[in-house]
């Protein structure tokens, strides 16, 4: 009887585990219900092989990746949302994507230091396997958005 409590309970806990990373949602309709959250700039969706790039990673950390930037570049405006395709990819990932906001803030100190609060006030968040970068007119909206999106 002993044994099967024991294996009983190994079963539960096993069940447990599996169950305590909810699967991550969608980049891509994510990114859309953040995008109407706000007022953005016209935005273009980039290529896979473009997030990558400008990230500087592999393809073969992310399961799914989605970016939108200003069409013009004129603003810093975009919204980037990887997902890890493991859990132990995540800080790779986090440490990418916060070089690639460090990098944005240089470039437009000078080149256009009226939009330099809108990449002030975006952050690196992380949820699970789950990562955000979003530059935006309202970071409030669109942080509650974020948060929307990533508990559905």
């Amino acid at each position: 009887m002993k044994k099967l409590s024991v294996l009983f309970l190994a079963l539960l806990i096993m069940l447990c585990g599996c169950a305590a990373e909810k699967a991550p949602v969608n980049c891509l309709e994510a990114a859309n219900a953040i995008k109407a959250s706000c007022g953005f700039q016209e935005l273009d969706e980039m290529s896979r092989s473009y997030i990558t790039k400008y990230l500087g990673i592999d393809d073969a950390l992310l399961a799914d990746a989605v970016m939108l930037r200003d069409a013009s570049r004129a603003t810093p405006e975009m919204i980037l949302l990887l997902t890890a395709a493991k859990q132990g990819d995540v800080k790779a990932l986090e440490t990418a994507v916060s070089d690639f906001h460090s990098t944005q803030l240089e470039e437009y100190r000078d080149y256009q230091p009226d939009e330099m609060p809108k990449l002030e006030n975006a952050k690196v968040t992380v949820n699970g396997r789950m990562i955000a970068l979003i530059v935006s007119p309202d970071a409030d909206k669109t942080d509650a958005a974020l948060k929307t999106a990533w508990n559905k």
